[in-house]
């Protein structure tokens, strides 16, 4: 997940627009670097010169305008993921873009600026602090103050957690200053150029000072990666208010550098997100954003103890579904709702492998937090499972009563089979011979079905006892009926075809 975050009127809501318009156009196997650099790519401008609303091209994401005005607040976060493919482990990684309110507009205050900064970098894979022109002292000192209380929360889990969280104990993933309106890049500078560049001016802002009080050490300590974009200013026309998104007045080294960081973002750095070392599917999303969401609701930024207990109910919530999802599919390998009836026996036996199956992966996910809690969520897992396996043994004897049902065709079959064998002894057994033959065949026929059902009722009658066999028999003959009254508006629709067509062949005899 993509997020950005940055001061107040720095552009973030419309880069957002931009990487929307990126996803929706392209499917990321385009060249960053055209042969043709002069030429603007079609993702961007839609096959025009302006910024285009039309539905499926470039449709209205995130609110945005030129000018002073504030467009967003709070958090946004669009509606549809974007499923890519990353280019290195082929892998299948679904993108959601996030938009924040922006920070310093002397109108927030401050505990609740922290609160959406921390809430977003919680949630995001990849966070991208926009802030404008360069990375100041005071930019790394305000993000010190947004991580300073996530440092603590590490420190809780380490301290209460059976084993320590992955990733070198780092909370979060990425981290990527983008710099806007950048005025260091020189004319002659090819692309390559420009991107070492960002490189330098990285390595140069997080250089260990003497007075930096510990600042950059910590930020290295809360992202796995660190990185840095640098764009230069789009141009005069697009900060006035009349600007309405005509890209021609933008300068062209804007644009072609914006090209490069949405394929750098969107295609060359697709990162899952994941909670202590472990990936975030789509069902466990929603549960991670409604308790991080509880933890900063009073606007105010969460003790390390409050974020702890959150991210550990949820942790282990996401562990117990995870794991009793996996018995649940375990289970309907034998005794799904497309299987047939199996023996008591046999589900006992799959439902002891499913069970350890399930407790394993558990054991494995469900690894951080106080020990008491862990168990209590096992014991509720062992709960789900006894409470799955009662339901589908009740499932698998409905089966039972219901086994007689498939052989529907072959008792309509045995009751044509002795109608047409009645009707041919009274109309022309006496007289033909071959209506003697067709009738040999058809009682031969209806018989061997006959049997067959004797058979099968037997075999349900030994194993269930007679009421399970009345019970089928019953639910034979009224599947039959169905069928049959089916079968029987099929014949008449046909019929009335036939009259219709034959109706239409002769007027038309006529009118000639």
């Amino acid at each position: 997940m993509d997020c950005t975050e940055g001061a107040f009127r720095a552009g973030k809501s419309f880069l957002l627009d931009i990487f929307l318009r990126y996803l929706r156009n392209t499917t990321g196997s385009e060249d960053a670097f055209p042969d043709n650099a002069d030429d603007l790519p079609d993702w961007l401008t839609c096959g025009g010169t302006e910024i285009c609303l039309t539905e499926g091209a470039g449709a209205p994401g995130f609110s945005w305008r030129s000018g002073r005005e504030r467009a967003t607040t709070g958090i946004w976060m669009f509606s549809k993921p974007f499923v890519r493919t990353h280019p290195r482990t082929g892998e299948k990684i679904a993108i959601l873009l996030m938009d924040t309110q922006g920070m310093f507009d002397m109108q927030t205050p401050p505990a609740l600026t922290a609160s959406i900064f921390g809430l977003s970098t919680l949630i995001s894979s990849y966070q991208i602090y926009n802030i404008p022109r360069q990375i100041q002292e005071d930019t790394l000192q305000q993000l010190h103050f947004f991580t300073e209380f996530s440092l603590c929360a590490l420190r809780e889990f380490q301290a209460g957690s059976p084993e320590s969280p992955s990733n070198d104990g780092r909370p979060f993933q990425n981290l990527e200053f983008l710099v806007r309106d950048w005025a260091h890049f020189d004319d002659n500078w090819s692309i390559n150029r420009c991107i070492e560049e960002m490189q330098y001016v990285l390595e140069d802002s997080l250089t260990v000072n003497v007075r930096d009080a510990g600042t950059r050490e910590q930020i290295r300590m809360m992202f796995d990666n660190i990185g840095c974009f640098l764009l230069p200013h789009p141009g005069t026309h697009m900060t006035k208010p009349n600007w309405k998104g005509d890209l021609s007045m933008l300068e062209p080294s804007f644009l072609k550098l914006l090209n490069v960081y949405c394929h750098h973002v969107l295609d060359e750095n697709l990162t899952t997100k994941k909670i202590f070392g472990f990936p975030v599917t789509a069902e466990s999303l929603g549960h991670y954003i409604r308790a991080f969401t509880a933890a900063f609701i009073d606007g105010q930024v969460p003790t390390a103890m409050t974020l702890v207990e959150a991210m550990t109910s949820t942790t282990n919530l996401v562990a117990r579904e995870k794991a009793h999802k996996r018995y649940k599919l375990t289970m309907e390998e034998i005794c799904g709702p497309d299987k047939d009836f199996v023996d008591d026996d046999a589900i006992v036996a799959v439902d002891a492998k499913a069970q350890e199956a399930a407790l394993s992966l558990f054991a494995s996910t469900a690894t951080f937090g106080k020990e008491e809690d862990i168990d209590a969520a096992r014991r509720l897992l062992v709960e789900d499972m006894a409470e799955t396996r009662v339901q589908m043994v009740r499932e698998n004897k409905l089966k039972m009563d219901q086994s007689l049902v498939k052989y529907a065709p072959a008792a309509i079959v045995l009751v044509l089979a002795l109608f047409l064998d009645k009707l041919s002894d009274y109309t022309c057994d006496w007289w033909l011979e071959s209506c003697v033959q067709a009738s040999s065949l058809l009682m031969f026929i209806y018989v061997g079905i006959a049997c067959f059902f004797a058979y099968v009722v037997y075999q349900l009658h030994q194993a269930r006892g007679g009421v399970a066999a009345m019970q089928g028999l019953i639910a034979l003959g009224q599947a039959t009926s169905r069928m049959g009254m089916e079968l029987a508006l099929t014949a008449k629709d046909a019929t009335m075809q036939i009259r219709s067509s034959v109706s239409d062949s002769l007027a038309d005899e006529d009118g000639k």
